[in-house]
């Protein structure tokens, strides 16, 4: 015990002097999800990475307020995210939940729909050649939702997306939804992912009807968001408040 106490404010002493750049960021968000994976992450090692998530968090929060700075038609113009690709597991669960963007309470059990979407995506990845490392293109996940407009009901309580993935509704969305679910550019082009593809056509099903909408959109993703697709959700919260 005394040995691990004394190696852990070491670890946090250096994870405050030493985490500067991209890389480095990412492998404290890493070091910080495998504390957490073997239960040795105390509060110390968590606050001294914490301060490293606040800045990209207040970013985010105006993304789901509303607020961007587009550079482009393209991609965001958010240099702060664009330095990390990643929150990690643990403070990617924490600012979902900062976000309001988890259940009440954190997870989808309370929803009946954890099993059925993990199963569904099971299924899927089973189906195919899932590299040991995984990348953006092994990431797939489960959509549903009910959402009501003027009149209109428009649901899918049972749809697996994958990385590119087009839908049905795609090709006769507005021109401009791409443009408002925008993602960050971080080492290459991450407006593929399925996470983005996913909310887009949930938008794209609402036409002209997305002012008036109300309902309940559930996304379950079979590994954790990158700081791209965290962006395009908390958008997405921003169009459909």
């Amino acid at each position: 015990r005394g040995f691990q106490s004394i190696a852990t404010v070491s670890f946090a002493s250096t994870l405050r002097q030493r985490v500067a750049g991209p890389a480095e960021l990412y492998q404290a968000f890493n070091g910080i999800d495998e504390l957490d994976k073997h239960s040795f992450l105390d509060m110390r090692t968590f606050m001294a990475v914490a301060s490293r998530y606040y800045p990209p968090l207040r970013r985010l929060m105006n993304l789901a307020g509303g607020r961007s700075s587009r550079g482009s038609t393209w991609r965001l113009q958010e240099p702060l995210l664009e330095e990390q690709p990643t929150l990690g597991w643990v403070f990617t669960m924490e600012a979902l939940k900062h976000l309001n963007l988890l259940p009440i309470d954190g997870t989808l059990r309370s929803l009946g729909h954890l099993g059925h979407a993990r199963l569904n995506v099971r299924r899927l990845l089973g189906a195919t050649d899932v590299p040991e490392e995984v990348g953006s293109q092994a990431i797939t996940v489960w959509l549903a939702f009910q959402v009501r407009t003027t009149g209109l009901c428009h649901e899918s309580m049972n749809r697996c997306v994958a990385f590119g993935a087009a839908w049905d509704t795609m090709s006769t969305a507005p021109s401009d939804l791409e443009q408002r679910l925008v993602p960050v550019l971080r080492e290459h082009d991450r407006s593929q992912h399925a996470e983005r593809k996913a909310l887009l056509a949930v938008a794209a099903s609402l036409g002209e009807d997305a002012d008036c909408a109300s309902g309940r959109v559930i996304l379950y993703a079979s590994h954790t968001l990158c700081i791209s697709c965290l962006a395009v959700c908390c958008q997405f919260r921003g169009l459909f408040p």
